[in-house]
């Protein structure tokens, strides 16, 4: 499987009071994603497959405790042909990437960071003018014989 694309949005303030309830948070995500953000994509889609860290999202459409709100996203859902299957975190790593952040940030960025030195720079710098001035002079060529 590859990630095609991804897509995220801030919550109105009637949905952060959803905090409470986490698993209708994903229940949004889920219906927002679908019928909104990639409905151009899927809409005509014989079908497809949904999967999530959150295993009761795999039941939602199945259930009957749904309140008012989540009969409306059933409905809104029904136009799709689509299953939803339960993946845990740890093996849903392309979808969650770019929501986790590392655990201590200054080691992270320590780790993604190098100090260059002032030679480097100067030396840099000097390849860039000679290339400038004359293009083929950096250039070399090999010839391999036969």
């Amino acid at each position: 499987m590859r990630v095609i694309a991804y897509g995220s949005r801030t919550l109105s303030p009637s949905e952060k009071k959803y905090h409470l309830h986490s698993g209708k948070l994903e229940f949004l995500a889920l219906k927002w994603a679908i019928c909104e953000r990639f409905r151009d994509y899927l809409y005509h889609a014989p079908s497809f497959v949904v999967y999530t860290d959150n295993n009761p999202l795999t039941y939602v459409l199945t259930t009957a405790k749904l309140n008012a709100t989540g009969h409306r996203w059933v409905a809104e859902l029904a136009d799709y042909n689509f299953t939803i299957r339960y993946r845990p975190g740890k093996n849903n790593a392309n979808a969650d990437g770019l929501s986790r952040m590392p655990l201590d940030f200054e080691d992270y960025m320590r780790s993604c960071s190098a100090e260059v030195s002032q030679e480097v720079i100067t030396a840099s710098m000097e390849r860039v003018t000679v290339e400038r001035r004359s293009p083929c002079q950096g250039v070399g060529f090999i010839q391999a014989g036969v």
